[in-house]
């Protein structure tokens, strides 16, 4: 019995995506065998990895220098009152230079 026209298209249609199936197979062999493309590895992890503001702005780095630690003493001798004055000069409108 000769094949009705429905089935020949579905047997057209199988055939068409199983040779597409195949050059793209063929194109990601070739690719990944001669490092076509390589020089993109390195730009796309970038992209992906990095952010632009990926540092929070609440935290603070603070420095005690030789001339604080005079006036103080010894870094583990201060009382609280020290650290109070910090925190509200943090918690204020910004950091005061030192």
């Amino acid at each position: 019995m000769p094949k009705s026209k429905g089935e020949k298209g579905k047997a057209g249609k199988q055939k068409i995506n199983i040779v597409a199936a195949l050059i793209l197979a063929a194109f990601t062999f070739l690719s990944i065998s001669f490092h076509w493309f390589a020089n993109l590895n390195l730009p796309l992890q970038d992209a992906v990895y990095q952010r632009e503001n990926s540092v929070d702005s609440s935290i603070k780095i603070i420095a005690i220098d030789e001339k604080t630690l005079e006036a103080l003493g010894q870094f583990e001798t201060w009382t609280r009152e020290p650290y109070a004055e910090l925190i509200e000069i943090l918690d204020g409108t910004g950091m005061r230079p030192g």
